[in-house]
């Protein structure tokens, strides 16, 4: 039988934000050297979602860009602790590294995308992912066309080169087309233990 209960009682995070942005968290020159990086090392990648019991999640496609993996330890320290710093201050989860201890960067070229979607999802293993960092390596509207940054309420992050972004894994949001140029940024994943 359900008892009732004192809301009240229950433990709170009145720091909560559905997202954070600093900008210039990246130099110039570290940008620079990270899309160099990617554009020597980026493989194509048009995906659909993996099978769950011998059924698609999607029939779609639902990315079209290009992704280097990148373990370079300067950039996995400097992004750690921005995360550690986000999460102890505001989101307070059960975090303990990054995503399979690598970053990705992204290219996206005309007419790359990426749709609507959540990072956290129930295909193994994004069942752990916490806090999702994007730090944009390019600047929108001079470098490229299109590709806009956006949640799923309407809200839109403008890419600025050096500007990273955080927010909860679960937030939906997407990438639109590109209509010129290129757009680059480097994204990983806080994990820990799913959420209980």
């Amino acid at each position: 039988m359900y008892k009732s209960i004192d809301i009240d009682t229950l433990k709170k995070n009145p720091s909560f934000r559905w997202w954070l942005t600093r900008d210039n968290f990246f130099t110039e020159d570290e940008c620079n050297e990270v899309r160099k990086y990617i554009d020597n090392n980026a493989k194509p990648k048009i995906g659909s979602y993996s099978i769950i019991d011998e059924q698609p999640m999607m029939e779609d496609e639902i990315c079209k860009l290009n992704i280097a993996d990148i373990e370079e330890q300067k950039y996995l320290d400097k992004i750690w602790s921005l995360i550690e710093i986000a999460n102890t201050s505001v989101y307070k989860y059960n975090i303990s590294g990054i995503y399979k201890n690598k970053l990705m960067g992204h290219r996206y070229d005309e007419e790359d995308w990426y749709t609507p979607h959540s990072d956290f999802h129930p295909i193994d293993p994004f069942t752990v992912v916490k806090l999702t960092v994007v730090t944009f390596l390019s600047n929108e509207g001079e470098e490229y066309q299109g590709g806009e940054f956006k949640f799923f309420d309407g809200t839109h992050i403008e890419s600025r080169k050096g500007r990273v972004l955080i927010f909860p894994s679960f937030y939906g949001h997407e990438v639109k087309p590109i209509t010129n140029g290129h757009r680059y940024s480097l994204v990983t994943w806080a994990v820990g233990d799913t959420f209980v």
